[in-house]
């Protein structure tokens, strides 16, 4: 009944595997880089 008011696509910003988000936090304490330096291999900066 609702089904067709649901929208067909995910919306919002493509989930990124766990564990490049992990190395890019490992990473980021490893060498105090700022947040905005991490390479762009660990994920989107969003």
């Amino acid at each position: 009944m609702i089904q067709p008011l649901l929208p067909n696509k995910p919306r919002g910003v493509p989930r990124v595997d766990d564990r490049k988000v992990l190395n890019g936090i490992y990473w980021r304490l490893r060498t105090g880089s700022p947040w905005a330096d991490i390479p762009e291999r660990y994920g989107p900066p969003t």
